[in-house]
């Protein structure tokens, strides 16, 4: 086993969790009351984008000016009140993923953290709505860089400061369902996790550069037994 400090990062949609049509619903309705936009995303790629990176495509797209702050902040907040009000209605957590998080706390050299492209209050509900949030004590988030590799820099960032330690890059592990997870990861020269409970398949996710993959958490232990031990 693998004592040294480890630092395993976590996207949330489609590797954690599925939010269920409250996200796009929550997307189109913002993009639509506060950006004055266009309520169609078949030409803007959603997987694996931050919401900063979302508006900006919205906004370049439609010929709309970039929000301040404050409309920034009314979109958040126009999307997150639909998200709350539908994410009970058919968001699912992912097989295994509860028991895969409990049975990390086992390990007191593991670190937890959130990379995701959602902003911090989105990410929050998303959390809480499936009793999942306790698990994580930090993330870096898609309101605070458009970029999803700056959001691992962070993310690294962050787990430092709060565990007052550094990572060595060959313990720091990103977990995520995209090709854009995955070269996150690589840009950061740390270790690739995919997991195929996305739009992706194994495969794709193998091409892309990824380290290991699954097809999903439902045999957790495997997921464990690699991150205790030396890739």
């Amino acid at each position: 086993m693998n004592n040294k400090p480890s630092l395993i990062l976590f996207d949330i949609d489609r590797t954690l969790i599925i939010a269920g049509k409250g996200g796009i619903k929550g997307l189109k309705i913002a993009v639509k009351k506060v950006l004055g936009g266009r309520p169609d995303f078949g030409d803007i790629n959603l997987h694996g984008a931050t919401f900063l990176q979302i508006v900006k495509d919205v906004c370049a797209r439609d010929q709309i000016s970039f929000p301040d702050q404050k409309k920034l902040k009314d979109f958040y907040d126009c999307f997150d009140k639909v998200l709350q009000a539908e994410i009970g209605n058919d968001g699912v957590i992912l097989p295994g993923v509860k028991d895969l998080l409990i049975e990390l706390e086992r390990f007191p050299n593991i670190t937890k953290g959130i990379i995701t492209g959602n902003t911090a209050s989105g990410s929050d509900i998303k959390l809480k709505a499936f009793g999942i949030d306790s698990f994580f004590q930090f993330g870096a988030f898609g309101d605070e860089d458009a970029i999803r590799a700056n959001l691992v820099r962070l993310a690294i960032k962050k787990a430092e400061n709060v565990n007052h330690k550094k990572f060595d890059k060959d313990r720091i592990f990103v977990v995520g369902d995209t090709p854009a997870d995955i070269e996150a990861a690589k840009a950061n020269n740390v270790l690739a996790v995919g997991v195929a409970t996305g739009h992706y398949s194994k495969a794709v996710l193998k091409d892309c550069g990824a380290d290991i993959t699954y097809n999903d958490f439902a045999d957790y232990h495997k997921f464990v037994d690699s991150i205790n031990s030396q890739i």
